[in-house]
């Protein structure tokens, strides 16, 4: 298990888009530690009653993140999950071949 220090905006996270957290700290943003466990080549967060679940990350913060989290760890991490779903490296929807029958 591995916890880091993440930043977040406490109005957005409660009122707006959800939780985005960032290893960058801006002036409104409040400090957060969140766990990981990984599982094989996948890092996920550790649920915690009084952690939110994360949503996703903005810009280059996923990149950030796992490379973060993958500082000190013999498997490197090539995606980050939130307990239930992948949400780094974002998922592209559109490049996804359905073919109908």
């Amino acid at each position: 298990m591995t916890t880091i220090t993440l930043y977040h905006d406490v109005y957005e996270t409660e009122n707006g888009d959800g939780f985005y957290p960032s290893l960058d700290h801006g002036l409104t943003f409040k400090e957060i530690n969140v766990k990981f466990i990984q599982e094989n080549n996948i890092w996920k967060q550790e649920l915690e009653s009084y952690i939110p679940i994360i949503n996703g990350f903005d810009g280059d913060q996923g990149d950030k993140i796992l490379e973060e989290l993958n500082k000190n760890s013999k498997i490197k991490g090539i995606m980050i999950w939130n307990h239930f779903a992948q949400i780094h490296p974002k998922v592209n929807v559109s490049k996804i071949n359905i073919s109908k029958k």
